[in-house]
C-alpha cells in the first residue's frame, strides 16, 4: 500500500511540479554565543508548491512584511526541514513546518508549510 501511495504522490507532484533548490543554514552556538554559521545549497528537488492561506501583514523587527502561506508536497525521501529557505519565481520562501505523510508505519511523502516573505523583510526568521 505504501508503494502505491508513493506512486500517487509522484503523480500529484508531477501535475504541477517545480524544481526547488533548498538553502540550509546551520548555526552552532556555545552557551548562547554564535560560534559559526554555514549555508549550503542542496541539489534541486522536484516538489509541488500551492497557495494555502491568503495574504496577511506581520510586524517583524519594526518593519511590516507581507506573508503568504503555501503548502509544499515532496517525495518521501526529500531533504527538507524546518528553517530551510528557497527561492521560486523570484520570491523567497521560508519553511516553517514539515510533516512525514505516513500509512501503516511507512512514509509515502512529505508536506511542508512555507511562507512567502516580501523582499522588504530585513532578515530571515529563526524558527
Amino acid at each position: 500500500m505504501v508503494t502505491r501511495l508513493r506512486s500517487q504522490m509522484t503523480s500529484v507532484i508531477s501535475a504541477d511540479q517545480s524544481s526547488i533548490e533548498i538553502q540550509r543554514t546551520t548555526i552552532v552556538e556555545d552557551y548562547g554565543r554564535l560560534e559559526s554559521e554555514t549555508t549550503e545549497t542542496l541539489d534541486a528537488q522536484t516538489m509541488r508548491l500551492s497557495l494555502k492561506k491568503p495574504l496577511k501583514a506581520v510586524q517583524a523587527d519594526g518593519s511590516v512584511i507581507t506573508v503568504q502561506q503555501w503548502s509544499l508536497l515532496a517525495e518521501y525521501d526529500a531533504d527538507i526541514q524546518r528553517g530551510d529557505v528557497f527561492e521560486h519565481d523570484g520570491k523567497t520562501f521560508h519553511v516553517i513546518d514539515t510533516d512525514d505523510l505516513t500509512f501503516d508505519g511507512g512514509v509515502y511523502g512529505k508536506q511542508a508549510t512555507v511562507e512567502e516573505v516580501s523582499s522588504n523583510a530585513r532578515s530571515r526568521p529563526r524558527y
